[in-house]
Parts: structure tokens; C-alpha cells; sequence
């Protein structure tokens, strides 16, 4: 009887054993890796379009002299806002997970303009002859009648930018540099019941610009963004010497845009 119980347990060890065995030759199937996570890079060229409108604004003052009236003075204001559009390019460099600095240029038509009609008039000044006389308000004439006409057209600016990523795909940035703007002016006067030549001129007026935006990424490389920006150009000298006239304008810009474009 203890004969039998042994074969039995060294039949059931045997059992055992022979299905470790069969256990340990199964193929172990490993689990395969998952792919590294990979984030968009700011990194690399991109080309595109933009369009806004530019609110635009030249002020003048300037001086008209006539030998018997000596010489008369004007201010005027001239609003030229329009829409402006063009094309947009740039480079960024990525530097970490967050930060993106970069160059930008473009170029805007647009095709802002404002006349004015106007008569400048002088005073005219007899010699008193009794007191009442003297304190009399003194009579004018007009001295000069005619049109003045401001035109800016295109605009262009070359700007460094620095920026921060919100999220991988929305970056806000700051931006400033040089500015240009074509100015043309133009005049036409009847002086002291004379017509004399018209005046025409022209200047790309230079100044500096900032301003800030949000650019995201929509998908494969297309971008878009939105922007503002200020622009101040100074004051520009104008002479109009058959006419014995000089002239300021001062000029300055708001700009609102918004573009798609591609990355390389």
C-alpha cells in the first residue's frame, strides 16, 4: 500500500514538472513601444497673405506769403484710413519648448486720399486815425483760394519679433522695427486773383513701428494670425517756392491685420 501511494505522488510530481516545461518554451510576446510624442517646431521660413485696414492720419501746418499781406498761417487735419493688402514673409527660430524669436517683412497697398478745398484770407490794416478807429476790427481779403491734396498709398515694414507659446500651436508676440510710406502732395491756388503753377511731390517717408499679435498653427504648415500695429513717420518739410509757400505734415498710422500662411 505505501508502494502505491508513493507512485502516485511521483506520478502527479512528474505531471507537474511537464507542464512547466511546456510553460517555459511558450514565445514571451513583448509589447511594442509606443511612439515618442512629437511637438510642432516654430522653426523655419513661411510665406503669406494679410489684409486689414490702415486708420491713417497726416496733419499740416504750413504758410502762404503775399508781399502786401505778409504772411498767412493754416492748420489742417487729413484722415486717409483704407483697406490695405498684400504679402507677408518671415523666419523664426524656435529656442526651448516656449519661446520663439524671428524677423518679419511686408508689403500693403492701399489707397488713402483727402482734398481740401480752402481760402486763406488777410488782414488788411489802415493806419488808425482816431482812437475809436484804432480798437475797430480789421477787415480782411481773401488772399489765396485752391485745393491741397494728401495721398498715402502703399506701406512696408521690416520688424524683429519675440514671442511665447501658450500651447504648443499658439504663440503671442511683440514685434517692432522700420516703417516706409508713400506720401504724394498736391496743390492748386488762385494767390491775390493770380492762378499760379500746381505743385506736385512726393516722398516714401521712413519712421518706426510696434505693435503685437497671436499667430496659431492650423494644420500640416498653415498658419494664421492676427496683428496690430502703430506707426509714426514724423514730420516732413514741403516747399513751394513760385508760391512763397512752406508746409509740415505730420504722419502716424493704425494698423489692424489679419493672414494665412504656410511654413517650410
Amino acid at each position: 500500500m505505501r508502494y502505491a501511494v508513493m507512485a502516485a505522488g511521483l506520478a502527479t510530481l512528474m505531471v507537474f514538472e511537464s507542464a512547466g516545461a511546456s510553460a517555459a518554451d511558450l514565445p514571451i510576446r513583448s509589447v511594442p513601444p509606443s511612439a515618442p510624442l512629437v511637438l510642432p517646431s516654430w522653426t523655419g521660413f513661411h510665406v503669406g497673405v494679410q489684409g486689414g485696414y490702415r486708420f491713417d492720419e497726416a496733419n499740416g501746418k504750413g504758410t502762404l506769403f503775399e508781399l502786401a499781406y505778409g504772411t498767412v498761417r493754416a492748420d489742417r487735419r487729413f484722415d486717409l484710413d483704407t483697406p490695405v493688402g498684400g504679402p507677408r514673409v518671415g523666419y523664426d527660430l524656435q529656442i526651448g519648448p516656449s519661446f520663439v524669436v524671428g524677423v518679419l517683412g511686408d508689403f500693403s497697398w492701399g489707397d488713402g486720399r483727402r482734398t481740401v478745398s480752402e481760402s486763406l484770407l488777410g488782414a488788411v490794416t489802415p493806419p488808425p486815425q482816431t482812437a475809436t478807429a484804432a480798437l475797430a476790427v480789421a477787415p480782411s481779403v481773401v488772399l489765396a483760394t485752391g485745393t491741397l491734396s494728401v495721398r498715402h498709398q502703399w506701406d512696408a515694414t521690416v520688424r524683429v519679433r519675440a514671442g511665447y507659446l501658450f500651447t504648443p500651436t499658439l504663440l503671442g508676440y511683440v514685434t517692432g522695427g522700420l516703417a516706409l510710406l508713400d506720401e504724394r502732395v498736391t496743390a492748386s491756388y488762385t494767390v491775390s486773383g493770380l492762378f499760379g503753377t500746381a505743385y506736385r511731390a512726393s516722398n516714401t517717408r521712413t519712421g518706426w513701428t510696434v505693435g503685437a499679435g497671436v499667430e496659431t498653427k492650423l494644420f500640416d504648415r498653415w498658419r494664421a494670425h492676427v496683428e496690430y500695429r502703430y506707426a509714426d513717420f514724423g514730420s516732413q518739410s514741403y516747399s513751394w517756392a513760385a508760391e512763397g509757400s512752406k508746409g509740415k505734415l505730420r504722419t502716424s498710422t493704425n494698423t489692424v491685420l489679419a493672414g494665412v500662411s504656410y511654413a517650410f
